[in-house]
């Protein structure tokens, strides 16, 4: 009898929850600048919209955009959120947690570059776009084809309502060369 008690105690305190990974949410109303790539692509044939594509990525190793890279434009758009609610769980250690944190922010600034996607291109073809426009014609038959680039590197902050984008020149792979080029 005593052997099935104390089996059935090793089993409850095996299946036990350690009673210090409580979890719990902070409302911010500040998340610092993440870096992020925005790349919009725009297809007209013929007057008529073929596609969009719009991508939003985070890079893998950061750019260092604010020491390394010149700021060309920035944008406040408001948002309707005016505080984010962020996950933390007690028994994380301090490095753990700043991880878990930021890519809580990563994962919310995305959402909100989503949903404000219309604003967010306001801002980025007011800093820069290109446009691509062929017309062609044969037999008197006229053809054209328009297509829209954009790619911004962006450091995007909240605070308390307002999406802070800064834009930051766009490197060239020739240009980057000419900077580290050997004298």
């Amino acid at each position: 009898m005593l052997r099935i008690l104390a089996l059935f105690i090793m089993i409850m305190i095996l299946n036990a929850e350690p009673l210090d990974r409580e979890e719990y949410i902070e409302q911010e109303s500040v998340i610092e600048p993440l870096e992020f790539i925005i790349n919009y692509k725009f297809k007209l044939e013929n007057d008529i919209p073929y596609g969009e594509k719009y991508g939003i990525s985070i890079p893998i190793n950061t750019l260092n955009l604010a020491w390394h890279h010149n700021r060309v434009n920035s944008c406040q758009i408001d948002v309707a959120e005016k505080y984010v609610n962020i996950k933390h769980f007690s028994h994380y250690t301090q490095a753990e947690s700043r991880a878990y944190s930021k890519k809580q922010y990563q994962y919310l600034l995305y959402n909100l570059l989503q949903e404000y996607k219309s604003d967010v291109l306001e801002c980025l073809m007011l800093h820069e776009s290109r446009i691509d426009d062929i017309n062609l014609s044969i037999n008197s038959e006229s053809r054209t084809n328009t297509l829209v680039t954009l790619k911004a590197y962006v450091l995007v902050g909240f605070d308390s309502g307002v999406l802070n984008l800064d834009l930051y020149e766009t490197l060239t792979r020739s240009s980057g060369e000419n900077s580290h080029s050997r004298r």
